[in-house]
């Protein structure tokens, strides 16, 4: 009965281990997997929006921007993530353009060693090249009111 009391006590204290690790990564600082991972094999990634990523690749996450009182409106956060086919989910309400993502996939491939900011305006999503959200850095464009349509390519308009 003490050995069956001990290994339940060893399992609890298992699994607050691993809720306080989960806790410690999801706080919106920045983050990787695995920071051993060097530069060039990860994707950095400036998010500059108050719609909160609640999941990455399958995984729960928290990362929000926070909002300021001056300024842009939003302070950025930095996520390193590997890079490769990546999936958002977004989750939250912009009350400046009164716009509502309810669990909205969003889809695109960072490359290693590359860095990129994003930035939601009402429902468009727009990936910028490096540390900038200056037009001549636009990767792409997305409207992500029926779905995710790409509507802007290397700051040209595409048709569809």
């Amino acid at each position: 009965m003490k050995n069956t009391i001990k290994l339940i006590g060893f399992f609890i204290v298992i699994v607050l281990i691993n809720l306080a690790i989960t806790a410690c990564a999801t706080t919106g600082k920045q983050i990787a997997y695995d920071e051993s991972l060097p530069n060039d094999k990860v994707a950095l990634i400036h998010y500059w929006n108050p719609i909160p990523i609640i999941e990455y690749n399958g995984i729960s996450v928290n990362w929000k921007a926070e909002r300021v009182a001056l300024g842009f409106g939003v302070k950025s956060i930095q996520i390193k993530i590997p890079g490769g086919d990546t999936v958002f989910i977004l989750n939250g309400t912009d009350n400046s353009y009164n716009v509502t993502y309810n669990d909205v996939p969003f889809k695109f491939n960072f490359e290693n060693g590359k860095e990129y900011t994003i930035v939601i305006i009402g429902p468009n999503i727009t990936i910028y090249n490096g540390n900038s959200y200056n037009k001549k850095n636009n990767l792409a464009t997305f409207n992500m009111y029926k779905g995710q349509t790409l509507t802007e390519s290397n700051g040209k308009k595409v048709t569809n």
